[in-house]
């Protein structure tokens, strides 16, 4: 969808001037792995502005994969609690849950090959013939699975374990033994994604999907476990938008009093979905995005290109927010700064010399 979106973007362009309100709004990024942070410089809307500055510097997890829980004030758990947000809090309950998404893996020496688009084409019936065949397997344990979407699913669990895994965006093509499941119970983990390989091999949909030539599902992916706040703990008041493609990100910002949405596959529609709720800041989550093969392109044809016409006429304040481990950057884009050539810098070297400080 995004590659169809980027070959869009030459003809994308703002809503014209109308209702929207004054608003801040901050591009949320995030460097997929592999990728190298001096890749975002080469987007000419980052570049500009990073060689502009000046970078506010906040504190962030460790890993990125945390980034919206530190934001909205959840704290970890054995993991980042994914799973029960991904969830309407009264079918959350106090269960604790983990998310076991659908992945197509391979071994390639050390590393963990799958892309986690690489099954879009899961149906629901597919999804569900699936899971019904592993929770016969699965109830003898006091476990069962659910599907939310064909590609989203969670797996209830009768206590809480101790299990931590990267999600799947963040640990296709690393190395195995950093992304698999780690904790006391990581033992359990890699023993039940076992069991359910050998089920799966034997999966009346994947025999389907196999005599269609598409991929099969070979493996879940455990992460993101946890249990949801009981409702009298407050979470950090946010009220503001949200437009993300993951669920439990959208549902994190509606417990904290906020508004949500999917994201739209560019700005001229986001502009048009913002004009539509009423906010002070929208976050727009764009950490998924560097998964795309041309996610220079998609990024600047479809998001900040378009953007970049809005604010004189609409009163709108962007800003990009770069979440590495251990900090967040964040930037003003759009600054007019005659003064910029005196401080000229990078998205790659604001990094570098914050990580490693005595770097000239």
């Amino acid at each position: 969808m995004l590659a169809d979106a980027a070959a869009r973007g030459n003809g994308n362009r703002a809503p014209h001037a109308g209702t929207m309100r004054p608003m801040e709004i901050e591009f949320i990024l995030a460097a997929a792995p592999g990728t190298r942070i001096a890749d975002f410089d080469a987007v000419p809307a980052l570049g500009q502005a990073y060689a502009r500055g000046p970078v506010q510097r906040i504190a962030a997890p460790t890993d990125t994969g945390g980034y919206w829980f530190a934001r909205f004030g959840i704290a970890r758990q054995g993991d980042w609690p994914a799973a029960p947000f991904r969830l309407a809090p009264e079918a959350a309950g106090d269960t604790y849950w983990l998310c076991a998404d659908p992945i197509h893996q391979q071994l390639d020496g050390d590393r963990l090959l799958f892309d986690p688009r690489s099954l879009t084409d899961l149906s629901a019936a597919q999804a569900e013939s699936m899971v019904a065949e592993l929770n016969v397997h699965l109830a003898a344990d006091g476990m069962a699975l659910q599907t939310l979407t064909p590609g989203e699913w969670v797996l209830r669990l009768p206590r809480p374990f101790d299990v931590a895994a990267s999600p799947p965006g963040l640990a296709a093509g690393q190395p195995a033994a950093a992304v698999l499941p780690q904790g006391g119970d990581a033992a359990w983990a890699r023993r039940l994604s076992s069991e359910v390989q050998m089920l799966l091999y034997q999966a009346a949909a994947n025999a389907e999907r196999e005599s269609q030539r598409r991929w099969p599902v070979n493996s879940l992916w455990l992460w993101g476990g946890g249990t949801r706040p009981a409702a009298g703990v407050a979470l950090a008041p946010h009220h503001q938008i949200v437009l993300s493609p993951q669920s439990h990100v959208r549902e994190i910002c509606r417990a904290a009093g906020g508004q949500a949405a999917d994201l739209p596959a560019d700005w001229a529609q986001a502009a048009l979905l913002l004009d539509s709720m009423h906010c002070d800041k929208a976050l727009i989550d764009l950490t998924e995005i560097a998964q795309n093969p041309a996610w220079q392109t998609v990024l600047q044809l479809n998001w900040l290109s378009p953007a970049a016409l809005a604010p004189k006429k609409q009163k709108l304040t962007f800003w990009a927010v770069f979440s590495s481990p251990g900090e967040s950057l964040r930037v003003r884009l759009y600054r007019s700064d005659l003064f910029h050539f005196f401080r000229r810098k990078s998205l790659a070297r604001a990094l570098d010399r914050s990580q490693n400080p005595g770097n000239s």
